[in-house]
């Protein structure tokens, strides 16, 4: 689960390299980005983007930090439940049972 956090990790990483790669408009003139139509509409579509991003990147940091508080809870029931198992086993049992195979007292059935 720790690798699969930390690949969230990496696409968050991801997602605001591509916002920072479309940078602000207000960077740019209208006649850079095409003239008043074509300049609208990348103003437009860049501070959408912009903001879509932002949600997307803090989307995969919140997964992959859930993602690891769920590694740990499992980890940590694990070990309860194993430490539980070890101390019923341990105080359960009677002397006399084992999990050694039964000493070879004398002939099989088999003959």
């Amino acid at each position: 689960m720790s690798e699969q956090a930390h690949s969230l990790d990496i696409a968050a990483d991801e997602v605001a390299d591509i916002k920072t790669a479309i940078r602000d408009p207000y960077c740019y003139t209208l006649d850079e980005l095409g003239g008043p139509d074509s300049g609208a509409a990348y103003t437009r579509f860049a501070g959408a983007w912009q903001a879509e991003a932002e949600t997307l990147k803090g989307g995969l940091k919140e997964t992959a930090g859930k993602v690891r508080a769920s590694n740990a809870n499992y980890h940590s029931a694990d070990e309860h439940t194993i430490a539980g198992l070890t101390t019923a086993a341990t105080s359960a049992a009677p002397p006399s049972v084992s999990t050694q195979p039964a000493a070879n007292t004398g002939p099989t059935p088999f003959g």
